[in-house]
């Protein structure tokens, strides 16, 4: 077993997975300001902004926010969508007042695997938290 781990690192090594975990009760997500630190930060995460190596391996980075407001942005004017109407281009973003009604029906269909990375309340009507 410790020859496959030595081997393992020696050779195969591409780093840690780091996963970030948020408590959102007291947050609220949907807004217009949330949302663009949500964008802001992952972009500075992705890009490694102020480190002193890149740390961050190409095409590894997941998002369930970012993935979401792609959706949104392509499905807002798709009909009979959880998403239709959901985008704002002026304020890229997702508009507050629909953003959980197309986080539901995005984690229902194209973001399934995000099911489990988003905890919604009983009515699906918070983002209690999410990682």
């Amino acid at each position: 077993m410790r020859d496959y781990f030595n081997l393992q690192e020696a050779y195969f090594k591409s780093g840690e997975t780091v996963t970030f975990y948020t408590d959102a009760e007291k947050l609220d997500i949907t807004t217009y300001d949330s949302q663009a630190k949500m964008i802001e930060f992952s972009k500075n995460l992705k890009s490694c902004t102020d480190c002193a190596e890149q740390f961050t391996v190409a095409d590894t980075f997941k998002s369930w926010y970012l993935d979401l407001h792609d959706f949104s942005e392509k499905a807002t004017g798709a009909p009979g969508t959880g998403c239709t109407g959901s985008f704002d281009t002026t304020k890229n973003a997702l508009k507050p007042e629909k953003f959980m009604d197309c986080l539901t029906f995005y984690l229902s269909t194209a973001g399934a695997r995000y099911e489990g990375d988003v905890n919604l309340s009983e009515d699906k009507t918070v983002v209690e938290s999410f990682r």
